[in-house]
């Protein structure tokens, strides 16, 4: 509170004008420099505010054509076959028919001998 005193009386009683009162010498080149600041903000809002729609919609279509695939290496022929692979599908081919073949034949002597012992 003492100090909020002492700071009233300093600007109230000081010898110098200034402190109280604007120097009205500089009001024309603030005024013009005011203008041009506000001709610069006016500029710039509207420029935003056409723009601005513009930006965001080139940022979605950006975001939209995207592309879902990259070649990053160049296909080349490989020098061994991996897939598919046909010797063993030809082997176990070749074993599943056979024990097919023998299980019928298995099957067949069965039957004949059951319909032989009934007869």
């Amino acid at each position: 509170l003492c100090l909020l005193k002492e700071k009233y009386n300093e600007f109230f009683n000081s010898a110098n004008p200034d402190k109280l009162f604007l120097n009205l010498e500089n009001v024309p080149d603030l005024q013009k420099q005011y203008a041009q600041l506000r001709r610069k903000v006016v500029y710039f809002s509207k420029l935003l505010e056409y723009l601005g729609p513009q930006y965001e919609q080139a940022r979605i279509e950006e975001a939209k054509d995207v592309p879902t695939i990259q070649v990053i290496d160049k296909a080349k022929r490989p020098e061994w076959k991996y897939k598919p692979k046909r010797a063993l599908i030809v082997i176990f081919t070749f074993v599943f028919s056979i024990f097919i073949v023998a299980l019928f034949i298995v099957l067949k002597k069965n039957y004949e001998n059951i319909n032989k012992n009934l007869n």
